[in-house]
């Protein structure tokens, strides 16, 4: 009995969180792409978010990647989000723990597969401010024309 209940709550954290997903697609595809070998691209200016944004946002691609088979798993090491955010390690590490203490990543601390997962609930959040950032930088800029 114990077994069919953690099996159905367990297909019903999947299916919310496939819902959490298309629910922000739109507003993820402004900011972010996953290419066809599921690696995660930031399509805004950089220079413009904080490190802890660009590794949500990071997180948030993976979590996509993921969805569509693209990621064997939603979970990032400190390793590629160093590499691929241009962020040295020691950074990534210290926003990463940040996040997590604002219940918006997860990390999980397995020896060979650790690393960091945007929490489906924070993704919807996490994209409103990065949208609302966007539109003020990009009111900042047209008044700097």
């Amino acid at each position: 009995m114990e077994k069919e209940n953690l099996k159905a709550n367990s297909q019903e954290q999947v299916k919310a969180n496939k819902e959490i997903l298309e629910q922000n697609f739109a507003l993820a595809k402004e900011f972010i792409r996953v290419t066809k070998e599921g690696k995660v691209k930031i399509l805004v200016n950089n220079n413009m978010f904080t490190e802890q944004e660009k590794i949500a946002m990071y997180l948030i691609g993976k979590q996509y990647a993921k969805y569509a088979g693209l990621a064997e798993s939603e979970y990032v090491s400190v390793r590629e989000l160093s590499s691929e955010l241009n962020i040295p390690r020691k950074a990534v590490a210290a926003r990463a723990a940040e996040l997590r203490n604002k219940n918006i990543i997860a990390d999980r601390a397995e020896h060979e597969n650790s690393g960091y997962a945007i929490l489906p609930d924070a993704i919807g959040v996490v994209l409103t401010a990065i949208k609302a950032k966007d539109i003020v930088n990009l009111a900042k800029l047209r008044r700097d024309w």
